[in-house]
C-alpha cells in the first residue's frame, strides 16, 4: 500500500496498475483522460467521467440509482450553463426552474407558482381552476368564444363567427340556487317560460299553451 508520505517517489512518473491510498490531498488538478473515471464506493457506484462528447455525474450501482447535491449548512443548489446562467436552483425551501435565467416556475408550499403561458397537450384536473377578475377562458384559435367576470356581470362572450349554440337534450336555465326556473325546453317536447317559478308560455304540438 502506497501512503502519502510515501507519494514523492512516484510523482511525474507514468504507472500501471491500482494505486492503493489511505488518503491523497491535492495542491493542484488532477487530470483524467477522456473516458477515464472518478469512481467512489466500494461497488464503484458514483462514477464521474466525461466521454469525448459529453460529461456525466452516473450511478452505477443495481437497483434504483440516487444522486443526490447536498450542499453544506445553508447553502443553496445552483444548477447553471457556461455562461453561469441558472438553469435550475434550490433556495430555502423553493426549487426554481429558468428560462434564459428568468424563473418560469418554482414550487410553493400549495403548489407551483407559473410565469408566463402554459401550453399543453391535454389537461385533467381534480379540483377548481380559479380565474380572478377580468380573466378569461378563451376557446378558439381567434379567442371566439370567452366566458368570464368582469367585477360586475357574469359574462359568456360569442366574440367569433357563427353562432353561440347550447345544445342539450334537456335545457334549463335556472336561478343561481337550481330552485326556479326561467326557461326549460326537452328534446322533442315543449320550451316553457316561467314568471316567479310558475310555467306561463309552453309550446305544444299545436301552437302554445298561455
Amino acid at each position: 500500500m502506497t501512503r502519502a508520505r510515501d507519494l514523492a517517489d512516484i510523482a511525474d512518473k507514468d504507472i500501471s496498475g491500482t494505486v492503493t491510498l489511505d488518503d491523497i490531498v491535492l495542491s493542484n488538478d488532477m487530470s483524467v483522460a477522456d473516458n477515464g473515471k472518478v469512481q467512489l464506493g466500494a461497488g464503484n457506484d458514483l462514477q464521474i467521467y466525461h466521454d469525448c462528447s459529453n460529461s456525466f455525474i452516473a450511478g452505477n450501482n443495481a437497483g434504483n440509482n440516487t444522486v443526490g447535491i447536498k450542499p453544506g449548512g445553508s447553502g443553496s443548489v445552483l444548477i447553471t450553463n457556461s455562461a453561469g446562467d441558472n438553469i435550475i436552483t434550490q433556495q430555502g425551501d423553493a426549487a426554481h426552474l429558468h428560462y434564459n435565467a428568468f424563473t418560469k416556475l418554482a414550487t410553493t408550499s400549495t403548489g407551483v407558482d407559473v410565469t408566463g403561458v402554459i401550453t399543453t397537450d391535454g389537461m385533467t384536473t381534480s379540483a377548481n381552476i380559479n380565474f380572478g377578475d377580468d380573466d378569461k377562458a378563451v376557446f378558439g384559435a381567434g379567442s371566439d368564444l370567452q366566458i368570464y367576470h368582469d367585477a360586475g356581470h357574469s359574462r359568456i362572450v360569442d366574440a367569433g363567427t357563427g353562432n353561440l349554440r347550447i345544445q342539450a337534450d334537456d335545457l334549463r336555465l335556472q336561478s343561481a340556487d337550481g330552485v326556479n326556473n326561467y326557461i326549460t325546453a326537452d328534446n322533442g317536447g315543449a320550451a316553457t317560460l316561467y314568471h316567479n317559478a310558475l310555467a306561463k308560455l309552453a309550446t305544444t304540438s299545436t301552437g302554445i299553451d298561455v
